[in-house]
Parts: C-alpha cells; structure tokens; sequence
C-alpha cells in the first residue's frame, strides 16, 4: 500500500518531487476516511479501449447496458465507464496526498486523456470526503490546485458527515 513519504502515518511527513516539496498530514484529525478517483466515461469506447489509451490499470470498470450495484434503486450503464482511484492504495486521511496519488499516475497520460476529451468521452474527478465531525474540512492548497489546473478535469466533491 503506497502512503506519500513512507510508511509511517505521522503527523507531517514529506516526500521530494520533481518539482515542488510536498506535506501532509496523514492523520487528518477531522477526516475519517478520504480517497480520489478519475471517472472516464464513454459510450463508444469500451474498458479494453479506455485502458489501452491510458496506459494505465482501472480499479474498476463499467459496462454500458449492463446492471449496476449501487445503493437504492437498482440502474443500468448508460457508458461505459473507467474509475482510476486511490481508495485502499493511499492510507493518509489528508486529501492532498490522495490528489497527488491519482495526478502522479494520469500525468503520464494526460495528453491521451486530453485526446479521449475530444473524442466524445466525459471525465472527471471525485473526491470522497468522510467528516469525523461536520468541520474542518479538506485542504486544498495552492500547490495542489495549480496541480488540477493542469488537468482538463472537473473536481467533484461526495462528502459525507458519519461523525465516527
């Protein structure tokens, strides 16, 4: 499992990159859980296509016309669609090291992923936030938004207030 700046979960650690000096704080004390995941959705493109493209393994995938497991109502696909996340692969509770745990792993594709844009395809970002108490909520600093700026993506937001 990959946790930015080793495998220790404490208070502020740092990792060297390419280009700025990151910092996170893997304990986040108002977070209960947190992850990131790119969505590429398309209904011409299947999942083979999607990762061929990317160059890059799914975490999951969705076929169009097929059932969907979700929570209430049972649906079916109307894309097909390619999810990329950091959920069980970043152990930090701060939002900014899963951020970069998906954008360190697109980057490569970011180009291809600009191309399938233009190719009547959809994506985004989703950010899954579980608050501890209903404040204090995901930082987002500069560095990680001039990050997603690099990025044709929309940044979506599913925050959850379980007060664990």
């Amino acid at each position: 499992m990959w946790v930015p700046g080793g495998p220790h979960l404490g208070a502020s650690t740092s990792m060297k990159h390419s280009h700025d000096r990151r910092r996170y704080d893997h304990k986040y004390p108002s977070c209960v859980r947190t992850y990131v995941a790119l969505a590429v959705y398309s209904k011409a493109l299947d999942a083979r296509s999607l990762t061929k493209a990317l160059g890059l393994r799914p975490s999951r995938t969705m076929i169009a016309g097929q059932l969907m497991s979700s929570i209430g109502t049972p649906r079916i696909a109307k894309w097909n669609g390619w999810f990329f996340s950091s959920q069980r692969k970043c152990l930090s509770r701060d939002l900014r090291a899963h951020l970069d745990f998906v954008l360190d792993r697109i980057a490569p594709a970011k180009e291809a992923l600009e191309r399938l844009l233009h190719q009547d395809c959809e994506a985004h970002l989703s950010a899954f936030w579980d608050s501890a108490a209903g404040n204090g909520g995901p930082l987002r600093d500069h560095r990680i938004i001039a990050r997603l700026a690099e990025f044709p993506l929309e940044l979506h937001f599913d925050i959850w207030f379980s007060g664990r």
